[in-house]
């Protein structure tokens, strides 16, 4: 999902450039949507997707980054670290 749509699953046929009314069930925000691309999902579904036609103000509720921005790289512990992290915290 991005800020200007996002790919479902369906098991009901589509077309492209159908239009759809996308609902958000927690927040109950609906959009108006065009169908953009179809791929075969086995198990006769279809992967869909999906381009708003109007982007609605923060229809996820997530925030998305900037273009541009920065992707944030997170160290992942090592495992000697997360082995020295479990001793010194059952010592302690």
């Amino acid at each position: 999902m991005s800020e200007h749509g996002g790919l479902t699953v369906l098991d009901i046929p589509v077309s492209l450039g159908q239009s759809l009314i996308l609902v958000n069930n927690h927040s109950k925000q609906k959009a108006e949507c065009r169908v953009v691309s179809l791929r075969p999902g086995g198990n006769g579904k279809t992967i869909v997707g999906f381009a708003f036609l109007a982007p609605p103000a923060n229809f996820w509720k997530i925030s998305f980054p900037h273009a541009g921005a920065r992707t944030l790289r997170r160290s992942v512990p090592s495992e000697d670290s997360a082995i020295v992290d479990s001793v010194l915290s059952a010592k302690f």
